[in-house]
């Protein structure tokens, strides 16, 4: 039953399991400032505030079938901690590939000043390893997987792509969520006024709000800079419109790609690449709810731009790997495996290294 997989996985994961527990938001000030300064965790993607109030959901059982990984791999005891920020669509991107995998893992909600400099998530624990950023821990796990090594980034192309979803195409999303009125309207000002008492926002409504803590805190400046330098000044210069027709313009270019492969992914492989897996994570926060219940960026985007191909593949890989933060996969309150940040560095995968058995 799953009651009895949660009470085996506890008791597995315990030669890893720490004392700290993550930090609660309490005040409706630290709340704000968690969410914006974390606005850039792994090349510049967004994150938000996290509430122990919050209520889990029940999530998807992993005891069958097995993972898909080489026969002589095995999960680390406990299986593997995926260390987010709940809604970032990094964190999506290496969760959708974990789940994708059959792979066992639990999350743990962390705040970027709890980890090891860069201070990006997501970071993967497995075992005695701590790998960060999304594409290197995709391309670590790829070495074990069934079909793998080279599933992930097959060509230089896929690496490319998977940059290019990653950078621009990831900026203007971030435009759309942040800057956008409508589209901050629509995803982040609940999320932020939620967690900002209600008669607060009502005495001080200038200060107080959703948008005009995230300006008045400073992060809104840190995450215009931050897109300014990967979406081209000319595009910038002319506002949200702007902005908009270069976004439809991605989408259209990536819609083209599905198209003439005539395949399921980007690339026309018979398995997802890095690349799709941060699509799937870049239209979620457009179209979906980002694993954590936001409201849809640009709800119609797809359709407006007459991306079937896109659309379809969005609801196949959500069907394939369906990711929420909100679930039983979650850490208990309480209990960390994050190690302290001078033990992280010891534990990290160094760059340029794969990894090995």
């Amino acid at each position: 039953s799953g009651s009895c997989r949660r009470a085996r996985m506890d008791a597995a994961r315990a030669p890893l399991l720490r004392g700290t527990a993550p930090s609660r938001f309490d005040e409706a000030g630290a709340a704000a400032d968690a969410a914006m300064a974390a606005t850039a965790p792994e090349e510049g993607t967004d994150a938000l505030p996290y509430s122990d109030a919050d209520e889990n959901v029940p999530g998807r059982s992993y005891g069958a079938p097995p993972p898909l990984l080489k026969p002589s791999v095995a999960v680390p005891d406990g299986g593997a901690v995926l260390f987010v920020v709940p809604g970032s669509q990094f964190c999506i991107k290496a969760a959708a590939y974990l789940t994708r995998q059959r792979i066992p893992f639990r999350y743990q909600y962390v705040q970027p000043n709890e980890l090891a400099a860069p201070q990006q998530v997501p970071v993967l624990r497995w075992g005695d390893v701590m790998v960060p950023d999304s594409g290197r821990i995709i391309e670590y796990l790829d070495q074990f997987a069934e079909d793998g090594p080279g599933t992930a980034y097959p060509s230089a192309e896929a690496r490319e792509l998977d940059q290019l979803i990653g950078g621009e195409f990831n900026e203007l999303v971030q435009y759309v969520t942040w800057v956008d009125r409508d589209g901050f309207d629509r995803s982040m000002k609940p999320i932020i006024d939620k967690r900002v008492p209600c008669a607060l926002r009502m005495l001080c409504p200038c200060l107080c709000g959703a948008r005009p803590l995230v300006k008045n805190l400073g992060h809104m400046k840190r995450i215009e800079e931050r897109i300014a330098k990967k979406v081209p000044q000319e595009v910038l210069a002319g506002g949200p419109e702007a902005v908009r027709e270069s976004l439809r313009r991605h989408l259209v270019d990536l819609e083209s790609r599905l198209v003439s492969h005539r395949g399921e992914y980007l690339l026309g492989t018979a398995a997802p690449a890095a690349c799709d897996y941060a699509l799937y994570a870049m239209l979620d926060r457009l179209i979906g709810d980002s694993g954590y219940s936001i409201g849809a960026v640009v709800p119609q985007v797809l359709q407006d731009a007459h991306c079937e191909a896109l659309r379809q593949f969005y609801w196949r890989m959500k069907a394939a790997c369906p990711v929420r933060f909100e679930d039983e996969q979650r850490v208990p309150r309480g209990e960390s495996f994050l190690p302290p940040p001078g033990e992280q560095l010891s534990m990290r995968l160094p760059a340029g290294a794969a990894g090995a058995l």
